[in-house]
């Protein structure tokens, strides 16, 4: 049976991401399983199309890999298409695609501008790998938690390759290339050049990779500290948090630092926008500010589950923030967060703070006096059970 993580492999990374090839993938996959590519397409709008629903599908590319101007070009997920559509794709030049035929077209595999893959047999028609080729592939997805730490690392190398091709035209004979490369194993560079030189289609003398000492490290590189493991902790502990968190840290970039103190990978790649925060602005934790902002959800608009408001607390004590911060962060979520089942109690904090509408009745009227008590001793009792 089909999933998700079929094409989560080292040969389809190496592929899609680093090689820049169009794939032929037969017989039929669902789409909700051909998506996962999504991973690897860092650097384009990724398209789905349904082949039999389009009667000029191969005008239509044509048009745009021809007029495409835009800064992120597409690349095409078409599926569902048979041998004699496939046959009029297969004589397309330039354009970016991944096609999904229902029938077994083996037999049209010739050269490797387009790779052909059988998914039932599991086998790559027009090419073949060795363990040792793959070896970065297999780090990369092997010391990812889930796909959002995958994807982080990839925009990353992205990143790298575009700082990369921006020098290489202010200056063809840049020897700076190593700076860019220096957060890398030596082993892993020509890697990063072979997608830089596929994605921007430039050639890059191989020359121009020798690190004389000079260029070791950039000005933002040399003196900062590494939180990648803090960040992970973050961004693999539950799904909806951390696209939340994600969100929440560019907001918090762009209210509050300045652009020109960021080089391009941290404007952009979150790991590395972290790595500076905490550094520079975060050296004592993080924000009590962002962390208000963070558990409003306020960007992806989910309603917090009793899972998520759980997985929240364990985060926030495993970030090392005091219990009583914690208490105030999720004193203050807006309850429209919270999701209609959820079991949680929502405590004002309003309720413990002293005001005349909180002090307790006379006890004279003891009976309004011990429903006050009883109300506030259910409180206590519930903050005990949250964080005991």
């Amino acid at each position: 049976m089909d999933s998700d993580l079929d094409f989560i492999t080292p040969e389809f990374l190496n592929l899609v991401f680093f090689q820049q090839k169009n794939l032929v993938i037969f017989p039929h996959v669902d789409l909700k399983h051909l998506s996962s590519f999504d991973n690897f397409t860092i650097g384009y709008n990724l398209i789905d199309l349904e082949s039999t629903a389009l009667f000029n599908l191969k005008d239509m590319l044509t048009s745009d890999s021809g007029a495409n101007y835009s800064q992120t070009p597409n690349l095409f997920l078409i599926y569902n298409l048979n041998k004699d559509k496939l046959k009029e794709l297969l004589e397309l030049s330039n354009i970016k695609c991944i096609l999904n035929v229902n029938e077994n077209v083996s037999q049209l595999a010739n050269g490797q501008e387009f790779i052909f893959y059988n998914k039932k047999m599991q086998k790559f028609i027009n090419i073949e790998f060795n363990e040792k080729e793959l070896e970065f592939e297999n780090l990369l997805i092997s010391s990812s938690k889930n796909s959002i730490i995958l994807k982080d690392k990839l925009q990353q190398i992205k990143n790298t390759a575009t700082q990369i091709y921006m020098e290489l035209n202010d200056n063809y004979e840049s020897k700076n290339i190593p700076k860019f490369l220096s957060s890398y194993n030596k082993k892993y560079w020509n890697k990063i050049i072979e997608f830089t030189s596929s994605y921007y289609q430039i050639e890059i003398p191989r020359k121009l990779l020798k690190d004389d000492g000079t260029n070791r490290f950039s000005k933002t590189n040399k003196d900062f500290l590494d939180f990648s493991d803090e960040y992970e902790s973050i961004i693999s502990k539950n799904l909806q948090i951390a696209n939340e968190f994600v969100q929440t840290l560019h907001n918090y970039r762009s209210q509050h630092v300045n652009p020109s103190n960021l080089e391009l990978d941290q404007l952009y790649n979150p790991l590395s926008l972290y790595n500076y925060l905490r550094t520079n602005h975060w050296k004592d934790g993080i924000s009590s500010d962002f962390l208000q902002d963070w558990v409003q959800m306020r960007n992806t608009n989910y309603r917090l589950k009793d899972s998520d408001l759980t997985d929240f607390e364990e985060l926030l004590r495993s970030l090392r923030i005091p219990n009583k911060d914690i208490m105030n962060i999720i004193c203050n979520i807006d309850y429209l967060k919270i999701g209609a089942n959820n079991n949680h109690e929502i405590i004002n904090q309003e309720s413990f703070q002293h005001s005349p509408d909180n002090e307790p009745p006379s006890i004279d009227n003891f009976q309004e006096f011990k429903e006050w008590i009883f109300d506030k001793l259910d409180k206590i009792e519930h903050i005990i059970y949250l964080y005991k």
